[in-house]
């Protein structure tokens, strides 16, 4: 085994100008050039000596940048695919709602470090450079139906909020949220990321819906049951799902969805310097769901504590 250190100095110029994270960014790679030679117990009418010639390490991809909202400038190594936490204990309902997209669905392992999502930042801050905003991606998913009916069949492209979903009103954060709790579409992935369904592929989409946008996903509901329990149930409203849809569409407490990801983006991007374009997994607390059988024709899990 052959090892060095090699210490680098970022001057803290870039590939160009702000505000897009391309702009704020430069790869700096790095590796060894070295010429290894040995010296071994001479066998009678050899050398004692050998030289291999010269030859170069893999590299090792460096990237800094200066993204204002990420705070002061710093570094990392792109080939390490960071993973975003989810908070299993507190947040079952959006944590059912990602395994169970992650692991019986047409994108199944879609967010595993060995099958990453791919981040996007927010267009309105001009970090990327798109008319696609957050918020026109959602409204593709997420888009919510203006009529009066709350039961029965609904139709397949509007979001209607379950009259049944388990709100949490004692889920309050300590940040501005809508007071009480309220409705909230949860769709996986997220709006955050290339493989949003809501992202068409003109605009970069890596898994842009047809035509019906989010009522093409898996149509799930958070409500409590007879036992007072919570359960991610089918929402028979929809049509029944085949598990071979491309996302998943959630009607759920708005604190649980917003709190099961508050650290992502209040903390994990920033910590981590996720920009545009990088690799990123999120485990939704896989080892809760270990006993689960996903081969099984109807899904049909407990989340036990590790």
């Amino acid at each position: 085994m052959a090892t060095g250190t090699a210490s680098h100095k970022w001057d803290g110029s870039t590939n160009g100008v702000g505000p897009s994270d391309a702009g704020l960014s430069r790869k700096l790679p790095v590796w060894f050039i070295f010429n290894p030679e040995s010296e071994y117990v001479p066998v009678e009418g050899k050398d004692d000596e050998t030289d291999g010639g010269s030859a170069r390490s893999p590299g090792i991809d460096v990237r800094c940048d200066k993204v204002d909202s990420y705070g002061v400038p710093g570094c990392v190594l792109t080939q390490y695919v960071p993973e975003y936490q989810m908070d299993a204990a507190r947040y079952p309902a959006a944590a059912a709602h990602l395994w169970m997209v992650q692991n019986k669905s047409g994108i199944k392992g879609l967010g595993a470090i060995d099958k990453p999502l791919t981040y996007r930042p927010d267009a309105d801050n001009g970090r990327v450079n798109s008319t696609w905003t957050k918020k026109k991606i959602r409204s593709r998913v997420c888009g919510y139906y203006g009529g009066t009916r709350t039961d029965g069949y609904v139709p397949t492209k509007g979001f209607v909020p379950h009259p049944k979903t388990y709100l949490h009103p004692d889920f309050r954060p300590q940040v501005p949220l809508p007071n009480p709790d309220k409705v909230n579409c949860d769709e996986v992935p997220f709006a955050s990321a290339y493989e949003s369904v809501g992202l068409p592929a003109s605009a970069g989409g890596k898994n842009p819906a047809g035509k019906a946008g989010g009522g093409e996903c898996i149509q799930t509901v958070s409500a409590k049951v007879d036992d007072g329990s919570e359960h991610l149930l089918d929402d028979t409203r929809y049509d029944a799902p085949t598990f071979r849809e491309k996302c998943g569409r959630s009607s759920m407490s708005g604190y649980v969805n917003q709190g099961a990801m508050n650290k992502y983006g209040n903390e994990f991007l920033a910590q981590m310097r996720v920009i545009d374009g990088d690799a990123f997994a999120v485990d939704p607390g896989n080892l809760w769901f270990k006993g689960c059988n996903t081969g099984a024709a109807n899904l049909i899990c407990e989340m036990k504590k590790p």
